[in-house]
Formats: structure tokens, sequence, C-alpha cells
């Protein structure tokens, strides 16, 4: 499921990044709301995701614990962004993205790269 939401932000960021040459100000307004949508879909795929990872035990809890609580800081920054509670460039929203980055980023996959997966041994 949480492959769905990443399909919706790829779009979103590509449709959203087109040249904002004609009607400068309305194409520069979609184009910021088509990043917070993408931001909103990452948010929610990365928690789901995130979800998964806690209930399978694949990896450790609190690292997947710390990727559901930063997408939904960033889901959360996104959010208030779109529904114009804050400005897209304010210092809150910038904050709010930051733990969702530091995991996507450093945290995953560096545990990936020395740890891995936790690899289940049937008994046969």
């Amino acid at each position: 499921m949480g492959g769905r939401f990443r399909v919706v932000e790829s779009l979103l960021l590509i449709f959203g990044g087109k040249s904002d040459t004609e009607l400068p100000k309305l194409a520069s307004v979609m184009k910021l709301n088509a990043f917070q949508l993408s931001m909103v879909a990452l948010g929610i795929g990365s928690t789901l995701l995130n979800c998964s990872f806690f209930r399978s035990r694949v990896i450790p809890r609190w690292l997947s614990l710390g990727g559901m609580v930063g997408y939904g800081c960033l889901f959360f920054g996104a959010v208030l962004s779109l529904l114009g509670i804050l400005g897209a460039s304010s210092a809150i929203v910038s904050l709010l993205y930051v733990p969702g980055g530091l995991w996507e980023l450093f945290v995953f996959p560096i545990w990936l790269f020395v740890k891995g997966f936790r690899a289940e041994t049937g008994s046969t």
C-alpha cells in the first residue's frame, strides 16, 4: 500500500516541477502546492511502511518508530503549509521536515549497510 503513495509522490513531483514561465504567480503557487502534496503522499506512504517494519520486526522497533515519528512530522508540516496555517518557507515547516529527512538519508541507510534486515530462519 505504501508503494502507491510513492507513485503519487513521484507524479506530483514530476508535474509540479514544470517551468512556470506562463502565468508566473499561479504556476509558482501550483508548483509549491504540488510539492506539498507530494510531501503529504511521502509522509503517509513512509509512515505506513514504517508501521509494517514495526509489526514485522525486520528492523529494530526503535528504528521503525523513529521513522514513523519523522514522517509523521513531515506529513504534519506539509498539511499545515497546504492549509495556509504556516508558510511553506517558514522555519517551523522546515524543522518539521528534518526528522524524516535524517531518517531517510542517514539513519536507515546506515543501519541497512551495517546490519541489514533481520532474516527469518524457517525450520524445515
